[in-house]
């Protein structure tokens, strides 16, 4: 299928006439070669001693492509008179109407008044010569094929005849000329700065489809009406045709990927058209009744300025489309399809497009990248997205399209490109562990939050101040714990596979379960407000608060300092860290007398059950949360512990 069928199944056939006139001059060549094959195999026939020209010559510069055609003359015989046995008569016959159907084409195209007449001498033709047997021909069928008809009797030969002088008016009258790289024929004056605008947008954007063919543009004008069509690419069924008229567009885009049609949809927003409903349409047999979409957009008349404007737009977009389905299926291998569109998308707005990171490799070259990744860091068949998160991946594929085309474009080596994309990918790794103890580090800190709350409530309370500041608090410790979930939720889905360091798993669990006992013990506090009065065992619970606040702090140092240490680690820095530790667990056992004394003092000071048991519970919840944070430090020290042992850490000078 050629694009010259999609053009006229899309009614537009007046676009095809330069390409077609060219296509009827070489099938005038390839007619007057096969009628002088077959004068040469009758001559041959009558005459065999005789030496006659196998045109073999004439067959190659005609453009005949069918070699065998060569061993027609010598094997042509006279079987009686008038009747010749010729090696593939039929097939030579139905090639010369065949050809003598090309040359017609573009008379009809037109739309000259010939061309009718020239339809009926084929039809007829067609009917005189059908009883041709496959390898016997009648002489007088060869006269009528090959005769020129200076007795006023009709041929083949006239026909072709007429025909060529017929092109040769047609091409005189198209006028053919190129703007800015579009042929043109047939236009009026005011039509040359619309054409130029498009082809403005088609030429600024023409590099990024680097060297695939496609962008042809071909425009003329039929009446009131300015016609524009460009291929697009190598796709059959993929053109779009541009009218302009009354100074309104409309856009006719065919494509074989309903997905592309939307997509080009999507690029064109800015040109305000109102789009038909995309219809499926089944190509006729010249089409090899192939499936293709077919969308329709219009726009309202625009001023002179806006309508250029709109042109050069449109032309810019078109090369976003070519090999965009292939892009969205490799760019599909590492995340959603929607997320892919958007990408391709983001690319056709920056005017980065998709054509360089296909041509360095595409989804090949984001393979190998994974490959040298940290083992188990991506599982087989898991999409990067589900591993660095649908934003990071975005950005990473982003920086790989603006870096291949840039690249390319300046001539840099494809091996370097190559190189470049690998390392940034294993850059996303690494930064992926960071962004993985950032968020433990920002967990860490909501502890601190909520602890400094309910020490801030007790020490309200023993100065007097009414149950507002402890409602005030319970609402920030509920806000800050709801935070430290969502942290949970987030690390955990980051950390669902074994390339990714267990630590990060294991953290963001006990360190939630210090949140949520401070956070219970800042709700229980809602309620002692009122039912605690005792100031000792407010002072009690005050004194037990501050070591959980303080087991906080030293335990939001102890994660800071983990992103501190390295292969270059200063001793200082693995001292800071492990003071840190040792501080949390010295507060744990501090805390733990402190409750073990706020029980007994309880006892003691509390004539009332429900004071007892409110203070007994605040004290309880407050405490376990520094045996939690004992159990995380455990975590983070044995993880720093285990990588010493790997080497990974160097200590012991700078």
């Amino acid at each position: 299928m050629q694009k010259a069928t999609i053009v006229r199944e899309l009614g537009e056939t007046t676009l095809l006439l330069p390409l077609e006139v060219n296509e009827a001059l070489r099938a005038n060549d390839r007619a007057k070669y096969l009628l002088a094959l077959l004068q040469n195999a009758r001559v041959k026939a009558e005459r065999p001693e005789a030496t006659v020209s196998n045109l073999a010559e004439e067959r190659r510069e005609s453009g005949e492509t069918e070699a065998s055609l060569d061993a027609v003359v010598p094997g042509s015989r006279k079987v009686a008179e008038g009747r010749y046995s010729v090696p593939s008569s039929a097939d030579i016959v139905a090639r010369v109407l065949s050809a003598v159907e090309t040359m017609i084409r573009p008379f009809d195209d037109a739309r000259w008044p010939e061309a009718k007449g020239f339809s009926d001498r084929l039809a007829r033709f067609r009917k005189e010569l059908s009883t041709t047997e496959s390898d016997v021909i009648l002489g007088s069928m060869i006269d009528a094929m090959t005769s020129v008809g200076r007795d006023g009797s009709d041929s083949v030969h006239r026909l072709v005849m007429d025909l060529h002088q017929g092109l040769l008016r047609v091409q005189a009258e198209m006028r053919t000329e190129t703007i800015a790289g579009a042929t043109t024929y047939s236009l009026a004056p005011e039509d040359a700065d619309l054409v130029r605008a498009f082809m403005a947008g088609v030429n600024r954007t023409a590099p990024l489809k680097f060297e695939h063919p496609g962008l042809g543009t071909t425009a003329t004008r039929i009446g009131d009406r300015l016609l524009l069509q460009n291929d697009i690419g190598e796709s059959d069924a993929h053109v779009l045709v541009v009218r302009v008229e009354d100074s309104a567009l409309s856009v006719t885009y065919s494509d074989v990927h309903p997905e592309r049609v939307a997509f080009f949809q999507t690029l064109l927003t800015d040109l305000a058209l109102t789009w038909q409903d995309t219809a499926s349409h089944e190509g006729s047999d010249a089409l090899a009744a192939e499936e293709f979409f077919l969308t329709i957009g219009r726009s309202e008349p625009l001023d002179r300025a806006n309508l250029e404007k709109s042109l050069e737009n449109l032309g810019s977009r078109l090369v976003f489309l070519i090999d965009w389905n292939r892009a969205r299926k490799e760019l599909r291998a590492f995340m959603r399809n929607g997320e892919a569109i958007d990408v391709l998308g983001w690319a056709a707005h920056e005017e980065v497009g998709h054509r360089a990171f296909l041509l360095l490799g595409g989804a090949g070259l984001i393979t190998e990248a994974i490959d040298m990744a940290p083992k188990g860091q991506v599982h087989y068949r898991e999409r990067l997205s589900a591993v660095l998160g649908a934003m990071k991946t975005r950005q990473y594929f982003e920086w790989v399209l603006r870096t291949a085309t840039t690249g390319l474009l300046a001539n840099q080596s494809r091996i370097l490109l190559r190189d470049e994309v690998k390392a940034e990918l294993l850059r996303y790794f690494r930064t992926l562990d960071e962004d993985l103890l950032t968020r433990c580090a920002e967990q860490a800190s909501f502890l601190v939050e909520v602890a400094t709350s309910v020490e801030e409530t007790l020490s309200g309370l023993l100065e007097g101040q009414g149950p507002e500041v402890a409602n005030r608090n319970a609402v920030r410790a509920k806000r800050w714990e709801k935070a430290s979930d969502e942290i949970v939720a987030s690390v955990r889905s980051l950390t669902r596979r074994g390339g990714t360091p267990s630590l990060f798993h294991a953290l963001v669990g006990v360190t939630d379960d210090a949140v949520d006992a401070l956070e219970d013990a800042a709700f229980s506090l809602t309620l002692g407000a009122e039912h605690v009065r005792s100031k000792k065992i407010l002072a009690t619970l005050s004194g037990l608060a501050q070591l959980a606040r303080e087991s906080a702090e030293e335990f939001l140092k102890s994660v800071q300092a983990i992103g501190l240490l390295g292969p270059a680690s200063r001793e200082e820095e693995m001292e800071g860290f492990l003071a840190s530790v040792d501080r949390v667990f010295t507060l744990e056992e501090a805390a733990d007398a402190a409750l073990r004394g706020a029980r007994e003092g309880i006892w003691n000071e509390s004539s009332d059950f429900k004071e007892t048991a409110l203070a007994l519970e605040i004290a309880g919840f407050i405490e376990s949360s520094t045996n939690y944070l004992k159990r995380a430090a455990f975590t983070v020290k044995d993880d720093i512990f285990g990588r010493l042992n790997q080497g990974a850490f160097r200590t012991g000078g700078e």
